[in-house]
């Protein structure tokens, strides 16, 4: 495999830390201290050519993908986004010389949820996510639901909820989970912060700012230079690894594509938790980091935004993480 995620694990070290939410005005919001355990998580975000690779493997043993993942969002303007939504030229076509290492886009969380198992099975490892509370039916199927036309003022939310997504325990959109299995998963939102904002156990990069946006010795580092935003990405994703990564060698955390995590979205626990996971029932789940589309702000760790399970589009994406008790540690 070209682009092996498995060979491109980091080692987060557990330990405790303070999981603050910001808000858009800068100021902290909710928070409560979080006590994680080691684990691991992608150096990079998935790109389109390990997707490609897996997903036509996936094919050919079983898994269906509602969504087939576009390699590039190819320098398009928000009008002609908002123009060729969602029907994008190209779209599952193989990787080209150029966008292969570039993050993959235009999916839906119940399409991660397939392509996860389907990577595990792929390297021999166990599922995550199954249809049943025994684990004994990995999710082996996406379905492509119509994306909601926002600006219809005939749109009802609560029929598009009722129709389309489905969110009972072992459906398509809140599967059951493994968490002991030792195949690929979603980082929780508390792990992706963690991750995002370790240091060395003693320092930590405030919530405020982008991943990585302390140094070692807690000076600011430049966000140009970690990540791709509105400002530095001409219009579209880039390929991945090219920026600075965090002091323990994770890159693109902030910028490039926002990041899909486990976590429904709803109001953070009052109380100390140990590997907290969110909710056990939501609509929209969480999404982190901010994307090439993005303003500098939307870049800060602490910034949690809330998407629709079916949401897709060219500037989120997502990356893997996996237990380290079965995991073979770097």
């Amino acid at each position: 495999m070209a682009d092996s995620t498995l060979d491109q694990l980091v080692y987060v070290p557990g330990g405790t830390f303070l999981q603050q939410e910001v808000g858009w005005d800068g100021n902290p919001q909710q928070q409560f201290t979080h006590r994680i355990s080691s684990f691991q998580i992608g150096k990079k975000p998935v790109t389109y050519r390990l997707w490609y690779e897996v997903r036509v493997w996936g094919e050919a043993h079983g898994y269906e993908f509602g969504n087939p993942g576009m390699e590039v969002s190819a320098g398009l303007s928000a009008e002609a986004i908002r123009d060729l939504w969602p029907d994008y030229p190209d779209i599952g076509a193989a990787p080209g010389s150029a966008g292969g290492t570039e993050p993959v886009t235009m999916i839906s969380w119940r399409d991660v949820f397939v392509w996860l198992n389907a990577y595990s099975e792929f390297r021999g490892l166990t599922p995550v996510y199954y249809s049943d509370v025994d684990f004994k039916h990995p999710v082996r199927t996406s379905t492509k639901a119509p994306q909601p036309d926002l600006a219809d003022p005939d749109f009802d939310v609560a029929e598009y909820i009722q129709r389309y997504i489905r969110l009972e325990h072992g459906q398509e959109d809140n599967p059951y989970v493994d968490w002991s299995a030792d195949g690929f998963r979603l980082p929780t939102e508390g792990e992706w912060m963690y991750a995002a904002s370790y240091i060395d156990g003693d320092i930590s990069v405030p919530p405020q700012l982008p991943a990585g946006g302390y140094d070692t010795e807690g000076g600011h580092i430049v966000a140009a230079e970690l990540a791709w935003y509105s400002d530095n990405a001409a219009g579209k994703t880039q390929p991945v690894g090219l920026k600075i990564p965090t002091a323990i060698g994770i890159h693109d955390m902030s910028g490039n594509v926002a990041e899909m995590v486990w976590d429904f979205s709803a109001a953070y626990p009052d109380t100390p938790q140990q590997d907290y996971r969110g909710p056990g029932h939501g609509i929209n789940r969480i999404v982190k980091g901010g994307a090439w589309s993005s303003d500098l702000w939307s870049l800060s760790i602490g910034i949690r935004v809330g998407s629709s399970p079916l949401s897709m589009g060219p500037d989120g994406g997502f990356r893997v993480a996996r237990n380290v008790a079965t995991a073979d540690e770097e």
